[in-house]
């Protein structure tokens, strides 16, 4: 079956007769906050039209909860998003909250898969030597492999209705940046340093 997250029609026809969907957008894909909401929205609605009895809805945090848009620590971006990826998917938890979807918003790490597909693994320096760069310090952040969240997801979707209207945040583990770069020079077999 196919479906399109711009498309709503595709999208009920695939949610007709599921008792459960995994809904998340790919913000990446177009790199529109607007793009995102509608996308949410043509989910949300199908899955409402369609009677799924249960949505996951793959959420982030809405970063200006946190660093409002007069807070100048941030810039705020397109007069309305802080972390426009984040804040997008976090404003969309409204739509199938207030269309009275039975959703379960599923939190998601950093996937460590970033670090393979996204450009954010080891570089090699002028030295010819590998690094990573993350301005953390000594803070830990917390990650995932995206084969896990199916994993989790799976486990929500057992445990039934009592996460239906909950927030349930999910993580592999939580390491430090130097500890990223031990693990990474460890699979690569030759020393990464942190930047």
């Amino acid at each position: 079956m196919h479906a399109d997250a711009d498309d709503a029609a595709s999208l009920l026809s695939a949610f007709h007769g599921a008792h459960c969907a995994y809904c998340v957008t790919f913000f990446w894909e177009h790199m529109k906050p607007e793009k995102e909401l509608a996308q949410a929205r043509n989910l949300a609605q199908a899955a409402k039209e369609a009677k799924v009895a249960h949505v996951i809805w793959s959420t982030l945090e809405d970063t200006r909860k946190l660093v409002p848009l007069s807070d100048n620590r941030m810039p705020t971006l397109g007069g309305r998003y802080k972390v426009p990826h984040f804040d997008a998917k976090g404003e969309a938890d409204r739509i199938f909250t207030e269309l009275g979807v039975p959703t379960t918003f599923l939190l998601t790490s950093f996937y460590w898969d970033n670090l393979i597909h996204f450009g954010m693994g080891p570089k090699k320096g002028a030295d010819g030597k590998l690094a990573i760069t993350f301005p953390m310090g000594s803070a830990r952040l917390a990650g995932i492999a995206s084969e896990d969240i199916g994993r989790c997801a799976y486990g929500i979707f057992k445990r039934g209705r009592d996460l239906i209207g909950k927030t349930v945040g999910i993580a592999g583990e939580h390491l430090t940046c130097a500890q990223m770069a031990g693990a990474l020079a460890k699979a690569l077999g030759q020393p990464v340093r942190l930047q």
